[in-house]
């Protein structure tokens, strides 16, 4: 029997889904439907459908409810956000479920409604469920690139501009269901994005709607410094399925990181599944530290790049991380890469070799150590059988110190 959703209180604030009180589920042996007791309306559900539902009965955000799936289903993480993506888009749209925002502890989060999260996926058409092939909106391959941008007025459009002038063509758009229209038709090559649009709303509806109909394409946050109170935004779009990465941008250049994805093509990231581990087991003044490292973890960070991106010194974050019993801040990282490692080979089937050339090791015997030492497998040991689960469960000992316990 499936273990029903039990949403952690330490979980983070963000965009999540309720079910309309006016639908209910019957279950009929292998098949169930949702019934409209109002009018006796009847929609089929598959098995994974049936699932989703079930879990929306807490309330869960997107990457909440992706990652909670994985450990259910044997299934590709960006298959599996993409369905999912397209499963609550369609939901939405039909009025089966709703946006509902938490607000925890007196902070104030950003508020929306049905009607703005459905404008964010209304422009793209319906997909049909048992269609779905990976990479339906596929990105460009000729010409010059086109980088789709979505940020505030001013002097952050400016340094946007100025960075990526000489990497391709850089197109603003003033709303985000605008942006995933043309990153679903094929119009794109890279998005860069803030955390929230124009409005002032996040973009965490944009995010899902990438998710379910344009996954492959790379997605690059452009943030401030963090803190306690931007990673909950942080963390209402980091999503399971998405290649995406991050850019702080007092400290960072945004131009090299482009030139990589671009040229790199590379895949999903692990950095959702990272953050939703690890985060429930920390203090909230370690939070900004955690989701930035692994927002990092294919791009090899170092301490003080870490310790400025969440806004405090190298010695202060090592002095939190002693009294949170954690290990040190150069071990995480290294931890991080490792998992990072361990979700090429055992996800997508990437060779020593290959990991070694996309994330910059010395040499492929770097890459079956780092593993071996913080993830406790190999590229050998997960040919015979090895999963991530158990690299994702070592690497959690290694870091918060249980193994000694």
């Amino acid at each position: 029997m499936k273990a029903t959703y039990q949403e952690d209180a330490a979980e983070p604030r963000g965009t999540r889904f309720a079910r309309s009180p006016h639908w209910v589920l019957a279950p009929r042996g292998d098949e169930a439907a949702l019934i409209d007791f109002r009018t006796g309306a009847r929609i089929a559900l598959d098995q994974l459908a049936s699932r989703v539902w079930e879990l929306t009965a807490s309330e869960p955000t997107f990457p909440g409810l992706v990652c909670r799936l994985r450990e259910e289903y044997v299934i590709d993480t960006a298959d599996l956000a993409q369905q999912v993506g397209l499963l609550l888009s369609e939901w939405l749209e039909a009025g089966f479920i709703r946006i509902s925002v938490r607000a925890r502890r007196g902070v104030r989060v950003p508020a929306f409604t049905r009607r703005g999260a459905s404008r964010a996926v209304s422009s793209v058409p319906n997909v049909n469920l048992s269609a779905i092939t990976r990479g339906d909106a596929r990105r460009r391959t000729s010409g010059a690139p086109v980088i789709g941008v979505l940020a505030g007025a001013g002097g952050v459009r400016d340094d946007i501009r100025r960075e990526l002038a000489s990497v391709g063509e850089v197109r603003f758009f003033e709303a985000p269901e605008l942006l995933v229209s043309h990153a679903v038709a094929g119009k794109l090559d890279a998005i860069v994005t803030e955390l929230q649009d124009e409005r002032g709303d996040s973009v965490a509806p944009m995010v899902v709607a990438l998710a379910g109909r344009a996954h492959s394409l790379p997605l690059i946050l452009y943030m401030k410094k963090l803190n306690r109170a931007t990673v909950d935004s942080l963390l209402a779009v980091l999503t399971p399925g998405l290649c995406m990465h991050s850019v702080i941008r007092q400290i960072e250049q945004l131009r090299p990181l482009m030139r990589w994805v671009l040229s790199s093509d590379p895949p999903p990231c692990v950095s959702a599944i990272l953050a939703q581990r690890l985060l429930p087991k920390t203090t909230p003044e370690l939070r900004p530290f955690t989701v930035l490292a692994s927002l990092k973890a294919s791009r090899r960070p170092s301490v003080a790049q870490l310790a400025r991106g969440s806004g405090i010194t190298v010695r202060t974050l090592e002095r939190r991380l002693q009294r949170e019993g954690w290990a040190h801040a150069h071990v995480i990282i290294q931890a991080f890469r490792a998992v990072d490692a361990a979700w090429l080979v055992t996800e997508y089937g990437w060779s020593a070799r290959k990991v070694r050339q996309e994330r910059e090791f010395a040499s492929e015997g770097a890459v079956t150590r780092l593993m071996r030492r913080y993830c406790g497998v190999t590229p050998a040991l997960i040919r015979e059988g090895a999963d991530f689960d158990t690299a994702l469960a070592n690497a959690e000992r290694i870091i918060t110190l249980r193994a000694s316990a």
